[in-house]
């Protein structure tokens, strides 16, 4: 084992119903049972001392100051009428190479203890972080469906629209067909100058003017309108 110079202190009560035997069987010379004390002391902390290991000297010094004030207290109040009521290691010297050694091993494990927290901060930091870009992507993709249905919407929107107006016009020019009995290439030059004229089914409603239809006239030419 290790080298161990130890210093303790400890306080003691005398037993009021053991003062009598106390002085019969130890004070022969005043003060004499006080060196009893002290080396009956010496002797049990010297016995305590040697079940604990030179780490645990440098660890636990209050749970092994504790255990050496049981065992005086226990073998003072059974032999020699007192209680000890306090123990102190007011001492503990254990060579420097080990004590340098432990310093060592402690500020290591601090470093470990600091990096595991680290570690532990780094992978809570990026699991957060994925969680972030798992709702942002959600986020990407739910706004990709709701253009996609925006835009399938209008489609059919517009779809409708380009219908309706295509059977509106069929009905038009099917009335046309009935009604003129135009056929051929007279129905496609009706429709054409209809076109021209603003007529058919997107003609302007507000128009006043009756509109004019000329069969056989060049489309080139130029007609200018008299008012009368």
């Amino acid at each position: 084992g290790l080298p161990l110079t130890l210093g303790t202190a400890f306080q003691y009560r005398l037993l009021p119903d053991g003062l009598f035997q106390l002085y019969h069987s130890f004070e022969n010379e005043v003060g004499d049972y006080e060196k009893i004390f002290k080396l009956m002391g010496i002797h049990i902390i010297t016995e305590v001392a040697t079940e604990f290991t030179a780490y645990q000297f440098f660890n636990e010094k209050q749970a092994i100051a504790a255990v050496m004030r049981n065992k005086l207290d226990v073998y003072f109040s059974k032999n020699l009428y007192a209680t000890v009521e306090s123990l102190q290691i007011n001492e503990d010297d254990l060579p420097e190479a080990f004590t340098e050694t432990i310093l060592m091993a402690a500020t290591s494990k601090q470093n470990i203890t600091r990096m595991e927290k680290t570690r532990d901060a780094k992978v809570i930091e990026f699991q957060t972080a994925r969680l972030v870009a798992q709702a942002q992507a959600n986020v990407t993709i739910q706004q990709s469906i709701g253009e996609q249905h925006r835009i399938m919407q209008n489609g059919r929107a517009d779809a409708a629209i380009i219908e309706a107006y295509v059977e509106a016009e069929l009905q038009a020019y099917g009335k046309v067909h009935d009604e003129l009995g135009l056929s051929g290439d007279k129905l496609l030059k009706y429709i054409w100058y209809d076109t021209l004229s603003g007529g058919s089914v997107s003609a302007d409603s507000t128009q006043t003017k009756d509109i004019q239809m000329l069969f056989g006239v060049n489309p080139a030419a130029y007609i200018s309108e008299t008012s009368a």
